[in-house]
């Protein structure tokens, strides 16, 4: 994307100094980046001008991590402070809403974009009150489903959509770390490509996760109307972090593994008995060098330069709303 050439960056406050906001990875010390700190300081078109945690001593030790100009506890505050173009909000999911809530109904100074971390809330209501907030205060609300971002998801969806890959006819996923932290991205992602709802989700295995309130599914679903098979399978993060993908088409398979570090593609051929088989073939789908959350950064820069909402386009809030729908229809376990 070109980007408009300019001497001022673009301001950026974070609330919540915790893991993804930039524990994730150390300044100076990244192999790939993670967090929204990391991300920000390395597009070099924005500025770390504040940091907010409901711990005083938490927010300054982070500021001083990534060099960040100020940091304190109070959002008001930093907002009146320095009237930032961008607030990041990586503050504990039950925590989401009353945080957008502080920063649009702030009247001195609201940011020009919100970039939200997953999962975006909590239940129907708070998410109805998010995408509220944003349509009435005009400020859009980008929610960080990093695999949106991803140019392999991207370059996958435009090209099943041209029928590269014949028919979907199966999926298995597995993942770790809570239905509602990890498993998200499973099914945002599969609703991206696919344009086709889940349902019929089924709980067959309940693991502990990392915390009680978000334990880790085994699920069987089906996907659009042909109500194709889906499986999220559950892993035990005490073992090792697992968060594979396997699609099947008509034409072939494809395995994404080990957080798309690593993918393959197997193509139907018939063998001399005349069966047809799975064997390794080529396509030019991109490998991800960077880590999304710059594509993210990167994609949030443009729209800063030009105010052309379109570019958000399956970015925002409400385009997330039928992911979330489907997160918390898996039955009592999340009151569906």
């Amino acid at each position: 994307m070109e980007t408009v050439s300019r001497l001022v960056m673009y301001k950026v406050v974070i609330v919540g100094c915790g893991r993804i906001a930039g524990r994730y990875d150390k300044p100076h010390k990244i192999s790939r980046i993670y967090s929204h700190a990391s991300g920000y300081a390395n597009d070099g078109r924005f500025e770390l001008s504040g940091c907010v945690d409901k711990e005083e001593k938490v927010a300054a030790c982070f500021a001083k991590l990534h060099t960040v100009q100020k940091s304190g506890s109070n959002i008001v505050s930093m907002l009146d402070s320095i009237k930032p173009n961008v607030v990041s909000v990586a503050t504990p999911v039950d925590t989401h809403l009353a945080v957008v809530q502080e920063v649009l109904n702030n009247k001195n100074s609201k940011p020009d974009i919100i970039f939200l971390e997953k999962p975006v809330c909590g239940n129907r209501n708070e998410l109805n009150e998010l995408i509220r907030l944003s349509k009435e205060n005009s400020v859009p609300i980008m929610v960080n489903h990093s695999r949106r971002f991803h140019p392999l998801y991207i370059a996958l969806q435009e090209r099943y959509a041209k029928g590269e890959f014949g028919k979907l006819i199966g999926i298995d996923s597995t993942y770790y770390g809570g239905w509602l932290n990890s498993a998200v991205h499973l099914v945002d992602i599969l609703r991206f490509l696919f344009t086709m709802e889940l349902h019929d989700l089924e709980v067959l295995d309940n693991l502990q996760g990392r915390t009680d309130a978000d334990p880790t599914l085994t699920v069987r679903a089906k996907c659009g109307p042909e109500s194709v098979p889906v499986w999220f399978r559950g892993w035990n993060e005490d073992y090792y972090q697992i968060f594979d993908l396997e699609i099947r088409f008509s034409k072939g398979r494809l395995r994404l593994s080990n957080f798309e570090q690593q993918w393959s593609w197997d193509s139907v051929v018939v063998n001399s008995r005349g069966e047809n088989v799975l064997s390794p073939g080529v396509t030019d789908l991109p490998q991800q060098t960077d880590s999304p959350i710059i594509n993210a950064i990167d994609l949030m820069n443009y729209y800063l330069d030009t105010r052309d909402v379109e570019v958000l386009s399956g970015k925002l809030i409400q385009d997330c709303e039928l992911t979330m729908h489907t997160m918390w229809s898996v039955g009592s376990v999340y009151g569906g």
